[in-house]
């Protein structure tokens, strides 16, 4: 990235098309090693990669796993540029190792000048070709693509993006003095400004730097700190916004990356796996049925303990067993009432009498209203009655 424009930390007023429910994603870079040169002030902990490396690519998806990141928005320089094939290589990988994160394109071209309708519509077309694949990142079903932009540009941006677009992608432009007031809008608004620990776009985005030190640069424009960022990472979390942006992950030229480095560790990716919320645990049974049965026979009868899935409706669940001779079930025991609750609830019936020769087929129904659902058909021996002991039976046949 050539970042250009220094940011204002704060930018007003949302546009009106910020969906609610956040996405974290970070700015990936995959033109290396070509861009270790000049030598940037910290390195990879992986040394000086190959972005097109098998290795490698596993092991940026299982650190931005591991970092709560969700989507990797990753720079793209045009169709007939270097960073498309790279990009198709991003794609394959990612969905042959299975993956859960997602990639975007970062378009860069808006940051060099002001790309024509027709050039964009073109662009847009074909990102759409890559949003085939089932890794690429998507909002309300539409692929999701980022631009940067200079600092020349305006509402004209906004009106050459829309009349290019067509409603077929969500577009996430980065904001410009005087965004609010344009009477065209994208469909939500980044900023991109490394040389700020954070900075918000009310509603839209919030965007976390761990340091800017640019590798043609004496002095960084800002310096690392664990603690600030750390201190960022939880304002941003804690920001009502669609996008919660790391900038970067891996644009070591800049010196803004948090990819682990020889020179500060896992630190960064720490601080972003301990502030990532967690989703909730599921509940270990949230549907309706018979989670488990185990039985234990005796001589005449049998204790069947069944573990009941209630499901997620607070509502009446009853559950009883039925056995017989064959998978008819002739014999049953009453109804019993299973407890209200989400989740298993263990029930215990006893069953009898068991026939006195041969098997007998078992299984625990349950009932909610009108749905029903069953065990699977658990066949029980009859224990052999046991034997007295043989003094036990010399006294009762001289009785007799």
């Amino acid at each position: 990235m050539l970042f250009a424009a220094c940011a204002v930390p704060v930018v007003a007023t949302p546009a009106a098309h910020a969906a609610p429910r956040p996405i974290t994603a970070a700015f990936y870079y995959a033109w290396y090693p070509e861009t270790f040169e000049p030598t940037p002030h910290a390195m990879p902990a992986l040394g000086r990669y190959r972005s097109t490396d098998l290795a490698l690519i596993r092991t940026h998806l299982n650190v931005l796993r591991h970092a709560g990141v969700q989507a990797a928005n990753v720079s793209w320089w045009g169709i007939t540029d270097r960073s498309d094939a790279r990009f198709r290589r991003l794609e394959q990988v990612t969905g042959q190792l299975r993956s859960p994160e997602r990639l975007a394109i970062y378009y860069e071209p808006e940051g060099q000048g002001d790309p024509s309708v027709a050039r964009l519509a073109a662009d847009i077309t074909h990102v759409l070709a890559l949003a085939r694949s089932s890794v690429y990142l998507r909002v309300d079903g539409r692929p999701v693509i980022f631009a940067f932009s200079d600092g020349g540009d305006g509402c004209s941006m906004v009106k050459r993006w829309n009349e290019a677009n067509r409603g077929r992608a969500h577009i996430v432009l980065k904001v410009f003095p005087g965004y609010r007031s344009c009477a065209a809008q994208p469909t939500s608004w980044h900023e991109y400004a490394p040389a700020h620990a954070q900075v918000l776009v009310p509603g839209q985005s919030f965007s976390v730097s761990p340091g800017f030190f640019h590798a043609r640069e004496s002095q960084p424009r800002l310096a690392r700190s664990v603690a600030r960022f750390r201190a960022s990472v939880r304002a941003m979390y804690a920001a009502h916004v669609r996008w919660r942006l790391i900038t970067t992950f891996n644009e070591w030229g800049e010196g803004t990356a948090v990819e682990p480095s020889t020179s500060w560790g896992t630190a960064y990716v720490d601080v972003l796996a301990s502030a990532a919320p967690r989703p909730p645990r599921p509940p270990r049974q949230r549907r309706l049925g018979v989670a488990s049965v185990a039985i234990a026979a005796g001589s005449r009868s049998a204790l069947v303990t069944a573990r009941i899935g209630t499901g997620a409706a607070r509502r009446r669940v009853l559950a009883r067993v039925e056995w017989g001779r064959t998978r008819r079930y002739r014999r049953h025991t009453a109804w019993r009432v299973v407890r209200r609750t989400v989740g298993l609830r263990s029930v215990r019936f006893r069953i009898g009498p068991l026939p006195a020769h041969g098997r007998a087929h078992v299984r625990v129904v349950v009932r909610r209203g009108s749905l029903r659902r069953t065990s699977g058909d658990y066949v029980v021996r009859r224990r052999a009655p046991r034997k007295p002991p043989e003094a036990a039976r010399r006294v009762s046949s001289e009785l007799r």
